[in-house]
């Protein structure tokens, strides 16, 4: 069964990780890291990873191994690693 619209809940977390990604840390670098795990371009993931979402500007994406968390799982994550 397809899902044409999103629950309001998920429409909520959505936002939530916008703005939790419009808090990232900005690295110069070109590094990033991950808001489910921590992982970052020069630390992957164990057995490797690949960034689905990147943002270079703000130094934060969703890698991989994270890109399948539930949508609530990645938000309280993202908190946890972005220590907001």
């Amino acid at each position: 069964m397809h899902r044409k619209f999103l629950t309001e809940e998920e429409l909520v977390a959505r936002a939530e990780i916008q703005r939790l990604t419009e808090l990232g840390d900005g690295r110069a670098d070109g590094t990033c890291v991950c808001v489910g795990c921590g992982c970052t371009t020069e630390n992957a993931c164990l057995g490797g990873c690949s960034w689905i979402v990147q943002d270079l500007e703000e130094g934060i994406g969703i890698c991989s191994k994270c890109v399948t968390l539930p949508i609530d799982e990645l938000v309280a994550r993202s908190r946890k690693i972005l220590a907001i």
